[in-house]
């Protein structure tokens, strides 16, 4: 299931199918790098600080890989999947998944700003139908 997943949005990119940026935020938190990434790639242990995430299943589980899939319980019974899609450590990951009726792309950067904070930069991007194109 993620190898196909992870296809489907690799053809979808390669078709140039229209993927618009909904949010992006940087912020710096004081952190090392290292520890920053390390600290943020443990996805299985979110919801013990991400009030809307539930519950998190990893496969594999435990740290973050380039064949990393899972799956999050929201809070309100939402489901969401999701296939890495990228992964570059310590500098970056992202994944898609499908997230009510759009494809949703999460990104998230990671920058050492001074040897003791890291910059953070979460972009949140999306397609699919009811979601605005931009103008051409």
């Amino acid at each position: 299931m993620p190898a196909s997943a992870l296809r489907r949005y690799r053809r979808r990119r390669a078709e140039g199918v229209a993927v618009r940026t909904m949010l992006q935020r940087a912020f710096v938190v004081n952190a090392p790098l290292p520890v920053a990434w390390d600290h943020l790639s443990r996805v299985e242990a979110w919801p013990s600080w991400a009030g809307h995430i539930r519950r998190v299943q990893l496969d594999p589980p435990g740290g973050l890989t380039g064949r990393s899939h899972g799956r999050f319980l929201l809070r309100g019974g939402i489901r969401s999947t999701f296939v890495m899609t990228d992964f570059d450590p310590p500098s970056s990951w992202a994944w898609a998944g499908p997230f009510l009726w759009l494809t949703v792309h999460y990104g998230h950067r990671f920058e050492a700003f001074g040897e003791r904070r890291t910059r953070l930069v979460w972009t949140v991007a999306a397609e699919g139908r009811g979601h605005p194109q931009p103008a051409t």
